[in-house]
């Protein structure tokens, strides 16, 4: 009788067991299903109720960090931050403690809270220096380094991560960083030199195309007009891509038209015209190769540029601008009838 009672009870047992199991993961699925239809403020209650009621459970602590990205994914960076900090106080041997801790840091950094970001991105790469976390917060400590203005530890932080990670695609985003941080901290000869260190190395990295136009700006600013066209002239070519050619090559002829080289200036903005057509900045570029042809001189082929503008563009607001400039024009070959006729018609009328 004794040994039927155990025989009895060992069934019983089985089957609570799986009934727990069963129910735990109908339960998880129905919740994961919520946040992958992105229904998290649903997904974080039936969450809830999983750590609650299974607390031991491996889904458990997954449930915690699903409910940490929950809130981080409708911007409540406060209740992620803090959820997150839950997971890593429960569950310290937690497969997910790299996930949680660079979720925590990036729920502080969007908060502004530089300096703790900035110490869980590394605690994060020299706790976990293999894991796909740790190479995703290399750029991220620098920049929260950096926004927490801390030149000097950006600048220590940024060698030591190019000299550990020297493979990892983000370093020359690392060195823009620290470009910026040498500027700040005054020691602008060591910006200058990392900026053309980029160019130079990394020539197959976006950061080349971002510290060109950084280092024609920093010339610009400090009135070396001539090294901002060099910088620009020596590294615009056929690799750059698309989205970084259409701001430096209209940078090249403002800087060429600012250092009076109109030929060169007016040929930049034809070919950006030509390149760029359905960009929505034409007018403005069409503007530009009038001046240069004013400039130059060639009034008779800034009237034509002018006609053309106004039939072309006639729903552009620099229409008034454009019959200023022929009007002008006309002034210069001595057309002054036809030029105040313009002026009267059209200006006045805008006005």
């Amino acid at each position: 009788m004794k040994n039927m009672k155990k025989f009895t009870i060992i069934p019983i047992i089985l089957i609570a067991n799986f009934l727990f199991a069963s129910t735990l993961d109908q339960n998880f699925q129905l919740a994961k299903k919520m946040y992958q239809d992105t229904l998290y403020e649903e997904a974080i209650q039936q969450f809830q109720k999983i750590i609650s009621q299974y607390p031991t459970s491996k889904e458990a602590e997954e449930s915690q960090l699903l409910v940490g990205n929950c809130y981080y994914n409708i911007n409540n960076f406060a209740d992620a931050e803090q959820t997150y900090k839950h997971l890593l106080r429960a569950y310290p041997e937690s497969d997910f403690v790299p996930n949680a801790l660079f979720k925590l840091a990036e729920s502080q950094f969007n908060q502004g809270k530089y300096v703790q970001s900035a110490e869980n991105y590394q605690q994060l790469i020299n706790k976990y220096p293999g894991s796909s976390f740790a190479h995703s917060s290399l750029i991220k400590s620098v920049k929260a380094l950096y926004l927490s203005h801390q030149y000097n530890e950006t600048i220590l932080t940024a060698l030591e991560i190019a000299k550990n990670y020297p493979q990892n695609t983000s370093i020359p985003f690392v060195y823009l960083v620290m470009a910026d941080a040498y500027f700040d901290n005054n020691i602008p000869e060591k910006g200058l030199s990392t900026l053309q260190t980029i160019i130079s190395k990394y020539k197959n990295s976006e950061a080349k195309w971002i510290a060109v136009k950084r280092l024609a700006n920093y010339y610009l600013e400090n009135d070396n007009i001539e090294q901002a066209i060099n910088i620009l002239s020596d590294n615009i070519d056929e690799s750059i891509p698309r989205k970084y050619e259409k701001d430096l090559s209209l940078l090249l002829g403002d800087l060429l038209f600012a250092n009076n080289d109109f030929q060169k200036a007016m040929e930049n903005y034809q070919k950006y015209l030509k390149k760029f057509d359905n960009e929505t900045n034409l007018d403005t570029v069409s503007i530009k190769i009038i001046d240069c042809l004013y400039k130059l001189k060639n009034y008779q082929k800034a009237i034509e540029y002018a006609q053309e503008f106004v039939d072309k563009l006639s729903k552009s607001n620099l229409i008034p601008t454009a019959y200023l400039r022929y009007a002008q024009n006309l002034f210069c070959i001595k057309k002054y009838t036809q030029a105040l006729q313009i002026l009267n018609k059209n200006i006045w009328q805008e006005s």
